[in-house]
C-alpha cells in the first residue's frame, strides 16, 4: 500500500501539468454548460444524438492525461524507482478513474435537475461507457505496441454512438429505471478497470517501458 501511495504522489508531482489540467477541466465542464442550456427531452428527434455526444466532454480527460504520461515514459529514472510498477499502472488508472467518476457524477446531477430521472438512466450508461473507454485510452497512451487497446474500443464506441443516435427505436432512450442504470454503471466501471489492469500488467511484463528523450521533446516540455 505504501508503494501505491508513493507512486500516486510521484505521478501527481512529476506528471500533472497545471495548464493541461485547467484546459481539460474547462472542456469537460463547457460540455456540461451547453447541455444545461439546451437539452433535448426524451422522444425528441435529437435526444439520442445528444445523449451519445455527451462523451465529448471526456476528451478533457485525454488532454489532462496525455501530457501527464510523457515524463515517466521518457526517463529511465522512473522505471528504476521502487514504486515503478504502480507509477506506470496503478497511478494513471486511479487518477483517470477519479477524474472520470467526478465528471460523471456532476453531469448526472445536472441531468437529473435539468431533464429528470427518465433521461438520467440513459445518461449514466453512456457516461460510464465513455469513461471506461477513456480510462483505457489514457492508461495506454505511450505504451508501445499496446496503443491499439485504447484506439479500437474508442472507434467501436464512435460506431455504437452513431448507430444508436440514428436508430429511431432508441428515440425514447433505453427505457430502464435509474436503479438498474446505477447497477449497470458500476458493473461497467469495474469491468473496464479490471480489463485495463490486466492489459497494463501484461504490458509491464512484455513492453518497452521507456522512450528516448529527444531534444525536440525536451524543448517542448521545458526540460533541461
Amino acid at each position: 500500500m505504501k508503494k501505491v501511495i508513493n507512486a500516486i504522489r510521484l505521478y501527481l508531482k512529476t506528471s500533472v501539468n497545471p495548464v493541461t489540467l485547467i484546459v481539460g477541466i474547462f472542456i469537460m465542464f463547457l460540455m456540461s454548460t451547453l447541455f444545461v442550456i439546451e437539452p433535448h427531452p426524451a422522444g425528441s428527434e435529437d435526444y439520442m444524438s445528444m445523449i451519445s455526444s455527451l462523451g465529448i466532454g471526456h476528451v478533457g480527460v485525454i488532454i489532462i492525461v496525455a501530457f501527464s504520461v510523457l515524463k515517466p515514459y521518457l526517463f529511465k529514472f522512473y522505471v528504476s524507482s521502487s514504486c515503478a510498477k504502480h507509477l506506470f499502472i496503478t497511478a494513471p488508472i486511479v487518477f483517470t478513474s477519479i477524474i472520470c467518476l467526478t465528471y460523471d457524477v456532476i453531469f448526472d446531477i445536472l441531468a437529473y435537475i435539468n431533464i429528470g430521472a427518465s433521461s438520467l438512466a440513459d445518461i449514466m450508461i453512456f457516461n460510464s461507457i465513455y469513461s471506461g473507454v477513456f480510462i483505457l485510452f489514457a492508461t495506454f497512451i505511450g505504451k508501445q505496441k499496446y496503443e491499439g487497446f485504447a484506439v479500437f474500443p474508442y472507434l467501436a464506441l464512435l460506431a455504437l454512438s452513431g448507430f444508436i443516435s440514428k436508430n429511431k427505436s432508441f428515440q425514447n432512450g433505453f427505457g430502464i429505471p435509474v436503479s438498474l442504470s446505477v447497477i449497470i454503471t458500476l458493473v461497467l466501471y469495474m469491468a473496464f478497470i479490471m480489463v485495463t489492469v490486466i492489459i497494463a500488467n501484461r504490458w509491464w511484463k512484455t513492453g518497452n517501458r521507456t522512450k528516448p528523450v529527444t531534444k525536440t521533446i525536451q524543448a517542448l516540455m521545458g526540460w533541461k
